[in-house]
């Protein structure tokens, strides 16, 4: 159903000449090469495929561009003009056999997560102090009843509302869809939160919020697994994350460029499946800090640059310690934000 639906949008976008393209990487059958392959009518074509079928075509550094992410996205508009063009235009589109596996659809040289959502951050900690600090969370269901607000000690820090505050995670431990993932030896509460995702295609240094947005290349889904028992001793320290959430990152294989989803960014869904079984909806409606303020944030007098990804952290209900269901050994975790992809992974 959902592929029903991102391939019914994409046809209504091409048409109407928006330019929207769903992109993910593959290898090609008959050589094992791999390469970037764009989604048509429901059926994947390989960017290689396309320009050998078309061999009239000029296009400076054809090669790096059907392979590498990043270069196809630097590419910009006249490039996905064309390409939509040759898919929509031929009548006998170039077949291209693929393996079906998914892969990374690009390589993150940084990974920075934010935490633009404030509901998030308040039932996050509500869940983690029920959990693992029952005494404490009597004290402030008492304090909640008797002045019918929400308690001080769950609200974040002001800091929190006047800067668009994120962590850097480890890069080198992304998995795509379809990967099982493994519950860490330590972990006792091992959780998920889905996120929305997305890739820098420019370099940045003090960049004003106005000035960020066409940095954006594209957009994926993300699932920040935590454990869960070691997070509250990491925070007391202060240095922030490592344990909790080092270990695994999983992002979708399919990428959707930017054009669509950004103006579009406050008003996405999001589902979350476990075992087939639907949990919860959410949207992205309530983020406090813009996509834009984050970016421009980041960029204040440090150098990002192409090819750096971030997160909007995770969307309200979107995580074990706010819906209560966490996961453990045997569980299929499902992500779903239709208008971008479906993101899958088994947790062993």
């Amino acid at each position: 159903m959902l592929n029903s639906i991102c391939n019914l949008r994409l046809s209504i976008l091409i048409n109407s000449g928006v330019i929207l393209l769903r992109i993910k990487r593959i290898k090609r059958a008959k050589d094992e090469r791999t390469s970037l392959a764009v989604e048509y009518e429901g059926k994947w074509y390989s960017l290689k495929a396309l320009f050998e079928e078309n061999l009239n075509l000029q296009v400076p550094n054809i090669e790096n561009i059907c392979e590498d992410m990043v270069a196809f996205l630097q590419a910009g508009n006249t490039l996905t003009e064309m390409i939509n063009n040759l898919l929509s235009n031929k009548k006998v589109l170039p077949f291209d056999e693929i393996n079906e596996t998914a892969y990374m659809p690009f390589n993150p040289v940084s990974y920075r997560d934010f935490i633009l959502f404030e509901q998030h951050y308040i039932e996050a900690t509500r869940g983690s102090i029920r959990l693992f600090m029952p005494e404490q969370y009597k004290e402030i269901e008492k304090e909640e009843a008797a002045t019918n607000s929400i308690s001080p000690r769950l609200l974040p820090k002001k800091v929190w509302y006047e800067k668009p505050i994120y962590y850097m995670g480890n890069h080198l431990s992304f998995v795509t869809d379809g990967f099982n993932v493994s519950i860490p030896s330590y972990c006792t509460h091992f959780d998920y939160e889905l996120e929305i995702g997305f890739l820098i295609i420019k370099p940045l240094k003090n960049a004003k919020p106005d000035e960020v947005i066409d940095a954006i290349g594209g957009f994926v889904i993300m699932n920040d697994f935590s454990a869960r028992n070691v997070q509250a001793e990491e925070l007391n320290i202060g240095f922030g994350f490592v344990k909790t959430k080092n270990f695994c990152t999983s992002i979708s294989s399919v990428l959707v460029t930017a054009d669509e989803i950004l103006p579009n960014i406050k008003n996405l869904t999001a589902e979350i499946w476990i075992n087939d079984k639907f949990i919860v909806e959410s949207n992205t409606k309530s983020m406090y800090h813009s996509l834009a303020e984050a970016i421009s944030y980041a960029s204040f007098e440090e150098q990002i640059y192409p090819g750096e990804f971030m997160a909007s952290g995770t969307l309200p209900k979107c995580c074990g310690l706010e819906n209560g269901h966490l996961l453990t050994h045997g569980d299929k975790i499902e992500l779903r934000v239709p208008v971008i992809a479906t993101l899958v992974n088994k947790i062993l």
